[in-house]
């Protein structure tokens, strides 16, 4: 069994076998890093999980479940993976003992803000900014392995990482909970960065992953933030702003659009949804489907997202 000492590697290493329904030996792999990881404990034993779901073995992910609770920590109980569980009287108490830690954990969470800079920034010169959003079950620390803020520094852009105040699991925050809460805080934390730096008002795109990328559409139809543009990877459910009128004033300010979307990701491809809802209006918008992947990053990620921005500044 191969070793990382990197918790990215090990993680695409997983990501990997899973693309080829190697479910049981990405289990494995994570089991022989626990002691190596051991800040990572929750996230080594949720994906465990995913593959134990994914590959069948219910009683196995039952115990999974039950070790996330007993050890203190709280878990993600509402996805549609986890339906098959549901009636099981093992798999209620899990959800109840998770609850009550979520609530311990809510007690104590606040937003978190992480800001990075161009090279050879100059205070006297105004620059655009990328406010980059984490996808739910995820913190600053698992996003930024995957969407580091060179990708977008190199490009010229300050950097905004936020960090949801709303607790999903032990170490990992989403937005998707609360939209109201979710508008209000990016807002806030973009008007804190606006008044710390030097920020070209009209050069502003959100982007994000799964439900950074629902809440990077959601605040872009919502005003909340006036935006450039948004860059959205798998943004699988419709955030509530979703609606005509909105789509129609983006459509007027000229608020542009990228969605991207695995091939693997679902039989109902919402991405591709959203993305053509938009295109209808006559919202400028592009969609892009990466093969042979699902709820993921695509490998070549940092040139797509270079690509995306580039065409965001298209005027």
């Amino acid at each position: 069994m191969d070793m990382f000492s990197e918790y990215s590697q090990l993680m695409h290493a997983v990501e990997e076998l899973r693309t080829h329904n190697e479910y049981q030996k990405g289990v494995e792999l994570l089991i022989g890093h626990e002691s190596i990881f051991i800040q990572r404990k929750y996230e080594l034993l949720f994906n465990q999980l995913i593959n134990l779901m994914l590959d069948e073995n219910h009683e196995s992910a039952l115990n999974v479940h039950e070790r996330i609770v007993d050890e203190g920590m709280c878990t993600v109980i509402d996805w549609g993976l986890f339906d098959p569980l549901r009636d099981d009287s093992r798999f209620k108490a899990v959800v109840e003992k998770s609850h009550l830690i979520r609530q311990s954990l809510q007690a104590n969470a606040s937003q978190k803000l992480e800001v990075y800079l161009p090279e050879n920034y100059d205070s006297r010169k105004q620059y655009p900014l990328f406010v980059a959003l984490h996808g739910d079950t995820n913190d600053l620390a698992a996003f930024q392995c995957k969407w580091p803020a060179d990708y977008t520094t190199r490009q010229g852009y300050i950097t905004l990482y936020i960090q949801s105040s709303q607790v999903i699991c032990t170490n990992g925050y989403g937005w998707v909970p609360d939209f109201a809460i979710t508008n209000a805080q990016i807002a806030e934390a973009v008007a804190h960065v606006k008044q710390s730096h030097s920020i070209d008002d009209d050069n502003v795109i959100l982007g994000g992953f799964s439900g950074g990328a629902i809440a990077a559409i959601e605040v872009a139809l919502s005003k909340s933030v006036h935006v450039r543009g948004v860059i959205g990877l798998c943004p699988s459910i419709k955030p509530p702003a979703l609606t005509q009128a909105a789509i129609e004033q983006c459509k007027q300010d000229n608020t542009k659009f990228v969605i991207f979307a695995g091939e693997k990701d679902g039989a109902d491809c919402v991405e591709l949804e959203i993305a053509e809802q938009l295109k209808q209006a006559k919202v400028a918008c592009t969609s892009h489907v990466n093969l042979g992947i699902g709820h993921a990053y695509p490998v070549d990620f940092e040139g797509q997202l270079h690509d995306a921005i580039n065409w965001v500044n298209l005027r």
